[in-house]
């Protein structure tokens, strides 16, 4: 088998259906496509970067969509649709590149509960991963079905502003 680069818990593999439920695309109301990803931090509250949703009115014309992703049967699972509330909730922060918007309680298709969803909450503590150092990542890239990177990312300082 050869060394291992690095050894993870399996806490790791317990988490990830709980996070993973967390995580959505960001879809324009009006055609459903997507263009971004985001995740609830607290019950009806959805994270995202400030370049995806940087206005009230962009927030307004968007919505997130969940479970846009492939079952473990390699089938298509089917998605729920949430409004999002920037008359609610609305803060984004351009040097910080991240918004918070409330989420609708309740998704467009079935009714289904948002509280259905899990949420990661913010911990503002430091040391729980180092710069430099991999970090997994659940996301839409290109605002396709949800996907997860293991490897070839890490944590990057802030650059400075210039």
């Amino acid at each position: 088998m050869g060394a291992a680069e690095e050894f993870l818990s399996v806490l790791y593999l317990k988490r990830a259906p709980i996070v993973s439920k967390s995580v959505g695309r960001i879809i324009r109301r009006s055609s459903e496509i997507g263009f971004g990803t985001g995740f609830l931090v607290a019950p009806g509250v959805l994270i995202t970067n400030h370049h995806v949703l940087s206005t009230k009115l962009a927030a307004e014309r968007a919505a997130v969509q969940f479970d846009y992703e492939i079952n473990y049967r390699h089938r298509e699972m089917r998605s729920e649709s949430f409004e999002l509330r920037p008359d609610l909730l609305f803060y984004a922060n351009k040097p910080l590149d991240f918004a918070l918007i409330a989420v609708e309680p309740l998704s467009r298709e079935t009714r289904r509960p948002l509280a259905s969803y899990s949420y990661l909450p913010l911990d503002g503590g430091e040391g729980k991963i180092t710069i430099g150092k991999p970090v997994i990542i659940i996301q839409h890239p290109n605002a396709e079905r949800k996907q997860a990177v293991f490897r070839e990312a890490e944590l990057q300082d802030l650059p400075a502003n210039e």
